[in-house]
């Protein structure tokens, strides 16, 4: 094809966009937040990306159609990602929850099959579009700034409370937990300190680079996580063999300052960061490294397919409920909640993916490491890195390179601590791109990378061909990208849906929600929720019309079989639905039954959870059925031996069976650890003034005193004094408590009766 061709220059115009592309995508991935989604760091992010990418293989497309060649770089990696790429597709394929797998959530972050096939498309497109060293250079230089934005914004939150446009009531960019915040931020202070120390550098670079690493280093004192200081550590120490190695490339007067760097990061890892420059963020709870292995080790070797392929992408929370250890209902911190990811990638791998694709990311890493001390064995072999300054034309600029390689080598020590959320894990495969062309752009061996130049000839037998695959990878881009148009549309939709206050709006919207995404099980249970407000609405009308009533409880059940239909190993989703049906039950004879089936199958999906036996016992509590409760609260009991809410339900049995002896024994089990509970005390105290034994009243008193003490405005129990004065014939005492009631807003015309009588014998006392 002629350089003055129209198809060179539409193809040459094509190639620039295609990196420009690139460089939009380093930009906005950390940056680009959309509050139009539900869940603005994973959905928005993801779906940008995705559709960055999905733009540049169109471009190549069509570049192809237009050059009738395909020019392929192929990496020395390529086969290991395509066996990654097909042991993940197994692994979604015999999941226990395919959508997920398969689809990914908008909830929460997995890292599912779609997910890792755009990450590998991401890399392809590196390799083949960072061809020259000046690009590499732009996408770094992209990052950095990216970074910078990050970090500003940030401190402007955090210590001036001012936020960017767009970001309001935001910590970060880039996470929800700022301890992932805080990952990225030390991979680029540690990106930045490299480029600081090298020679042979502009005053422009050197001052950009400078303030990056002041600004990185005042975020990490804001945050005071002492992770984040283990981790730049390491990365110093590893720069500074890098410098001692590269003695010759390096600004030996900028070089301390990564030296004061390692000092500084020692004495906040021995003393802790200043507690006056720390903000105060939201609390994060992740699981154990303790018991992501465990639940980890039972998932693999619980059948053959999970040892070798996972129990599926993303399906990480189905393995946490099936195996969630007895001893986690201890935690006083974590043990309610259902965590949907372990505490770090290494056992998200072995558990989702199993050993296969455990394996082939260690394999990756050895591999990369392998290429990355060949290189620079080769070059200094050549002569290359130690060069005097007369030969400098000749001198090969390593550690731009390798500085990249540190920072990604640092992610992958974060991922022994952290989970990975999407931005991280697209900085780390855009790493790994980074890396592969930057070791080739040193060494421009086809060891690294080879360039395949593949020309159709001018047949109809190979136009045909070709003809074929381009409308073949066309259409499936085209294709892809429709299905992501309509997902996107979905989340939109959903989003309307959970902010409208209007059941009539939130219906319309999320019946356009589960058109545009059928198979989400939150849309189908959101619905289904909607559809019982309705239900209960209309029930609440003077003239309600129980054929519209009962049609809306036949839509809500229905959307939420179709919930569990979706995602059978789901607890979250059985759960809901059983609560669903309880609060369906005062419209539905059978919800009850319903709600009993759900909460069993939840059991044995989660069977050490305690919450669902505590649920369940509800349930048979509302029915009347006082031995099946019995039952179920003595085993959330069992399950977690200080469950005051078990105890108390279990109290409240008894009471109903009016053996009061017994309901104050397990009030008594849990008072030690509840005497700032003025429930219990209040509870306790009508037990005793029910049983009516000797010194019973007295006890009722304390325990009722103690009480409203701690909670000033208990109504209940400043009326239920007032009952035991006035039948122990204090009845100055009793007015004055009935009065105490009133003036908490609570009027009724018992009370005011209780007043006025008991008034005429005595006045109220005369508040101060």
């Amino acid at each position: 094809m002629s350089e003055n061709s129209s198809n060179f220059r539409v193809a040459k115009f094509l190639d620039l966009a295609s990196y420009f592309l690139i460089l939009l995508n380093v930009f906005l991935v950390p940056l680009f937040l959309n509050k139009q989604v539900s869940n603005i760091f994973i959905v928005s992010k993801n779906y940008l990306f995705f559709g960055l990418v999905l733009v540049n293989l169109l471009f190549w497309a069509i570049r192809i159609i237009i050059s009738k060649r395909i020019l392929y770089r192929k990496s020395f990696l390529d086969w290991s990602l395509l066996i990654l790429f097909v042991i993940s597709f197994f692994s979604a394929i015999f999941s226990v929850n395919v959508f997920d797998s398969f689809l990914g959530r908008t909830d929460y972050f997995t890292l599912n099959f779609i997910s890792i096939l755009f990450f590998i498309v991401f890399y392809l497109v590196l390799v083949n579009q960072l061809n020259t060293e000046k690009r590499w250079q732009g996408v770094v230089s992209v990052l950095l700034v990216a970074g910078g934005i990050s970090a500003i914004s940030f401190l402007l939150k955090t210590i001036f409370n001012i936020s960017l446009p767009g970001w309001e009531n935001i910590f970060n960019s880039v996470s929800s937990f700022n301890s992932i915040f805080g990952i990225w931020i030390v991979f680029q202070l540690i990106l930045a300190s490299s480029f600081l120390i090298q020679k042979e550098i502009s005053l422009k670079w050197t001052i950009f680079n400078l303030v990056l690493v002041i600004l990185h280093f005042v975020v990490l004192l804001v945050l005071g996580f002492e992770i984040l200081w283990w981790l730049l550590l390491i990365g110093f120490i590893l720069i500074l063999l890098l410098g001692v190695i590269l003695i010759n490339q390096i600004r030996l007067s900028w070089f301390s300052v990564i030296f004061i760097g390692l000092i500084l990061s020692v004495i906040f890892i021995v003393f802790g960061s200043p507690k006056s420059i720390q903000a105060t963020l939201p609390a994060e709870i992740s699981l154990s490294s303790a018991v992501s292995w465990n639940i980890a080790n039972e998932t693999i070797f619980h059948n053959t397919k999970n040892f070798f392929l996972g129990s599926g992408l993303g399906t990480f929370v189905v393995d946490f409920s099936r195996f969630k250890p007895l001893d986690l209902n201890y935690n006083l911190m974590a043990w309610s909640l259902r965590f949907n990811e372990p505490g770090n990638i290494f056992f998200t791998w072995l558990s989702e993916g199993g050993v296969l694709t455990f394996l082939t990311f260690v394999f990756i890493l050895l591999f990369v490491l392998g290429f990355s001390i060949h290189t620079f064995y080769y070059l200094r072999q050549q002569g290359k890195l130690n060069l005097s300054a007369s030969e400098s034309n000749k001198k090969v600029n390593i550690i731009p390179v390798f500085a990249v390689l540190i920072g990604w080598l640092i992610l992958w020590v974060s991922g022994a601590f952290s989970s990975f959320g999407p931005v991280l894990w697209w900085l780390w495969w855009l790493c790994l791109g980074l890396i592969v062309t930057g070791l080739f752009n040193l060494m421009k061996s086809e060891q690294i990378i080879k360039e395949k130049n593949l020309v159709f000839e001018e047949t109809p037998q190979h136009s045909l061909v070709f003809s074929f695959f381009i409308i073949l990878v066309m259409a499936a881009t085209v294709m892809i990208g429709v299905f992501g148009i309509r997902f996107y549309l979905a989340e939109y939709y959903y989003t309307k849906a959970l902010v409208s206050q209007d059941l009539d709006q939130s219906q319309v919207y999320l019946t356009k929600a589960v058109e545009a995404r059928k198979y989400s099980d939150v849309y189908n249970a959101s619905l289904a929720r909607v559809y019982l407000l309705k239900a209960v609405r209309e029930s609440q009308v003077a003239e309600s019309n129980p054929e519209v009533i009962m049609n809306f409880v036949a839509q809500a059940v229905n959307q939420a079989k179709l919930a569990t239909e979706i995602s059978p190993q789901s607890v979250a989703i059985w759960e809901n639905l059983a609560i669903m049906y309880n609060n369906a039950a005062p419209l539905v004879p059978d919800a009850n039954e319903w709600a009993i089936k759900s909460f069993s199958k939840a059991i044995e999906l989660e069977p050490t959870n305690p919450v669902l036996r505590w649920l369940l016992g509800n349930t048979y509590f509302g029915m009347q059925d006082w031995d099946k409760a019995i039952e179920n609260f003595e085993k959330a009991i069992e399950l977690k031996r200080d469950y005051v809410s078990a105890y108390m339900s279990l109290a409240k049995v008894y009471e109903n069976k009016a053996n009061f002896n017994k309901a104050i024994e397990y009030y008594s089990i849990i008072l030690p650890v509840s005497r700032n509970n003025p429930e219990v005390l209040f509870n306790l105290g009508r037990l005793y003034y029910n049983r009516k034994e000797k010194g019973d009243w007295d006890k009722a008193e304390q325990f009722l005193l103690e009480a409203v003490k701690i909670q000033p405005n208990f109504a209940g129990a400043w009326y239920s004094l007032g009952i035991l004065s006035e039948n122990r014939g204090n009845k100055s005492q009793a007015v004055q408590y009935y009065y105490k009631v009133k003036s908490l807003g609570i009027s009724d015309q018992t009370l005011e009766n209780k007043i006025k009588n008991l008034s005429i014998v005595t006045p109220p006392a005369t508040e101060e």
